[in-house]
């Protein structure tokens, strides 16, 4: 036995059905409620009694703790106690019960699972998704840095709850856990497909050894996923979807949903990637790329809702999507520039830096609200300074182009385009003013 029952706390069909209800497990918890079961084992609510406190304990299936998974569950487990992020579930406990089935007790989080959120509001606006996502990539990021790979990272892993002042707060689960599934770095045992096939890395699909571009794979699955409504692969067969995420490129993002922003797809289509040198270097790195997308998003949704000026005027998708790219791109380019900002000030009061960050934030918040022609008129002065970042020169034209002004739009994407480091972005923008020169 595993602990002692407490009477009166559950059935005689409860037990039959499963014998851990009402008990005490290993003198220290008492097991309540069954909360969800998978491939591992049991997830179940159970109370502390020495604290008197609710905790998640997880029993692994019994048929999993050979003596190698012991030990390797103990030492991943160990690991995952040591996190201590607040995006990352706290571990609390863990071990071997009576009979020697593994368990883990970790904190109680009040909320939904994402595949739960996903299922009742996918495709996600992409500012949302992105904040959602930049808090598991944060801790991604703690957890590579203590050479922890999650290996299972899936919507039913990430919990949404309202903590801190925000409704959609992120705790991820099950850190490092998943290697117990795999034994020995190995996809399928007896022919039974391990870990979650839809979220598969290629080279977990392949049995070979893992980083954390494993999990940066994954997350872009979940990306996908969320901000299209559909998963990158179909498959009937758990084995169909190993051998799509190994062999098969995916559905480019915006077939599966054309309002999608340019930058969005990039990330998604590079995170994806089979080769993982090709993917984002880090889970910091795609975090970053994440937030300056959501970021960029916020503010183009003005441009997207802007109202026709004139006939020849650009799309409002378009100019969203630039605009997007805009400050993506912006951030980089200001940080690049920030030393010949330096160089340049001298008794000139024009020439200091934080004129240049003034005329760039009145100019940013005259564009937000749709002021275009004092936009304009910002950015200008802001472009005379010999410190003004060559990013200033895309801004303009979006204007221009806003306003149905081609002709000067395409003149200023070709001052920035013709910058010296050549913009990221050069052959996008170039493909842009041909297309604004017809």
């Amino acid at each position: 036995m595993t602990g002692e029952l407490t009477p009166g706390n559950r059935s005689d069909t409860a037990r039959s059905i499963d014998p851990y209800l009402g008990r005490v497990f290993v003198g220290k918890y008492r097991i309540d409620r069954l909360v969800g079961e998978g491939g591992m084992g049991r997830v179940y609510e159970a109370r502390q009694l020495a604290l008197d406190k609710i905790v998640c304990l997880k029993v692994v299936r019994r048929e999993l703790a050979d003596d190698e998974t012991q030990a390797r569950f103990q030492r991943e487990a160990r690991a995952a106690s040591r996190l201590n992020h607040p995006n990352s579930i706290q571990v609390l406990d863990f071990g071997a019960g009576e009979e020697g089935e593994l368990y883990l007790v970790m904190e109680y989080v009040d909320g939904r699972d994402l595949q739960q959120l996903s299922a009742e509001a996918a495709p996600m606006p992409e500012p949302r998704v992105c904040h959602l996502m930049a808090q598991v990539l944060d801790a991604l990021t703690e957890a590579h840095s203590r050479m922890v790979v999650h290996r299972d990272l899936k919507p039913e892993n990430i919990m949404v709850t309202s903590l801190r002042g925000d409704p959609d707060f992120v705790k991820v689960l099950d850190f490092g856990i998943a290697t117990i599934q795999d034994g020995k770095s190995r996809i399928t045992r007896a022919g039974v497909v391990f870990g979650t096939p839809e979220y598969l890395s290629p080279e977990q699909a392949r049995g070979e050894e893992l980083d954390g571009r494993s999990d940066v794979y994954s997350a872009g699955v979940i990306l996908y996923q969320l901000v299209t409504g559909r998963l990158p692969f179909q498959s009937t067969t758990p084995m169909g979807y190993v051998l799509k995420h190994a062999q098969e490129p995916p559905l480019p993002p915006r077939q599966a949903l054309p309002t999608l922003s340019p930058a969005m797809e990039s990330l998604i289509e590079r995170a994806l990637s089979k080769r993982r040198e090709e993917r984002p270097v880090s889970a910091s790195a795609m975090r970053d790329e994440l937030l300056a997308i959501g970021r960029a998003e916020e503010v183009g949704t003005v441009a997207l809702a802007a109202k026709p000026r004139s006939p020849r005027r650009a799309t409002p998708v378009l100019a969203g999507a630039l605009f997007a790219t805009a400050l993506l791109a912006g951030a980089f380019w200001l940080a690049r520039d920030r030393p010949r900002e330096a160089r340049a000030v001298s008794g000139n009061p024009a020439a200091r830096p934080d004129n240049l960050s003034s005329f760039l934030a009145k100019a940013d918040a005259a564009f937000q609200a749709e002021r275009y022609d004092e936009a304009l008129a910002a950015y200008a002065r802001a472009a005379r300074l010999p410190s003004a970042p060559a990013m200033v020169e895309k801004k303009i034209g979006l204007c221009y182009q806003l306003k149905g002004d081609r002709a000067s739009a395409a003149a200023h994407y070709g001052r920035y385009v013709g910058s010296t480091p050549t913009p990221p972005d050069a052959d996008q923008i170039r493909r842009l003013i041909a297309q604004l020169e017809r």
